[in-house]
């Protein structure tokens, strides 16, 4: 946790470009992660840092998804700063940030399950789920919400569980727990998006990522997902308006570029959604929503021999993909 100070230095560090700690604080607080790094990042290029500073950048690192920065700014803050107990949680999530999830749970295993706190047991929880071991061992997840049952974090994991075991039901449950903790929290509004998507509600859905884009402007995936949405519901001219926020924010993106191939396609670009489907696809292996695309794109662009190429390959991997087979069919036929 902070700690206050009567000191002049931690009671707030500048910039001498008018960055102050007090201004990325106001920003992180309301979400504005992208304002705050830039005010953090002069305060620190400068040399002006304390504790304060540190911790702030740190948890700004794990909001942004950088385990690597978040665990340096971590090494710099002095254990008066900072608890135990929090320090261990941070130290966790930012291992499990770099794709360390076993080291994350090496950590936290070292505490005697009495003394887990909230967020030990999140980070144990999240640390299953990266290693796809979670549902065979549900029991930790439910001693965590036996002791923390209003856990936002908790009851979302649970949810993601039972949504990925088709029990939307039991999803939805746990999905409105989590916003009855905290109705801002950015994985509880995420989850009611798959969960209406799920139950066939797109505009439900498309509410929920307008919600969590509106509470975190900086986060890419709620613009892709109303981008991807308002596609599917045939909205394109406020497709075209949320994917140019998306685009101005986040242009490298995969599931962003994605996106923007789709409504390339859709408005008759196909050379220009080649090129985002070309780009989006180095980081998308084996995802066949984006091979299904690019053989669509193939044969608008007259080259029918590689889109059924393409498409068999989504229908012998997806083979309870209709609109692939019935794509794939006529295409055979025709050429």
């Amino acid at each position: 946790m902070l700690l206050a100070s009567s000191t002049v230095m931690l009671g707030g560090c500048s910039s001498g470009n008018g960055h102050t700690y007090s201004d990325a604080q106001a920003a992180y607080e309301r979400h504005h992660f992208r304002t705050a790094r830039v005010h953090l990042a002069t305060i620190l290029a400068e040399g002006e840092a304390d504790d304060k500073t540190h911790l702030l950048y740190a948890k700004l690192m794990l909001e942004l998804g950088d385990g690597i920065s978040a665990e340096t700014s971590l090494a710099k803050i002095s254990e008066k700063a900072l608890s135990a107990e929090e320090r261990r949680a941070m130290l966790a999530h930012s291992y499990i940030l770099q794709r360390k999830p076993e080291k994350a749970a090496q950590l936290i295993g070292k505490i005697d399950a009495s003394r887990l706190t909230e967020q030990d047991y999140r980070m144990l929880v999240w640390s299953l789920w990266e290693r796809g071991e979670l549902l065979g061992n549900s029991a930790v997840m439910e001693r965590g919400l036996a002791k923390y049952p209003q856990s936002a974090s908790l009851n979302i994991f649970a949810g993601r569980l039972a949504l990925d075991q088709q029990n939307v039901a039991q999803a939805k449950i746990y999905a409105e727990k989590g916003l009855k903790s905290d109705p801002k929290d950015y994985e509880a509004l995420i989850l009611n998006g798959r969960i209406a998507i799920a139950g066939g509600d797109l505009a439900a859905a498309r509410g929920h990522y307008a919600n969590a884009h509106e509470n975190y402007p900086d986060h890419a995936v709620p613009l892709a997902n109303m981008v991807g949405l308002d596609i599917d519901l045939g909205n394109l001219k406020s497709a075209e308006k949320a994917l140019k926020i998306g685009m101005a924010k986040h242009p490298r993106f995969p599931f962003m570029l994605f996106q923007k191939a789709r409504l390339d396609f859709e408005k008759g670009d196909y050379e220009t959604a080649r090129l985002a489907v070309e780009e989006a696809s180095a980081a998308y292996d084996g995802y066949w929503p984006i091979v299904m695309l690019s053989a669509q794109v193939e044969e608008k662009l007259g080259n029918r021999e590689v889109a059924i190429r393409e498409m068999s390959r989504v229908v012998a991997n997806d083979p309870g993909n209709a609109e692939a087979a019935k794509l794939l069919a006529s295409w055979k036929v025709g050429a």
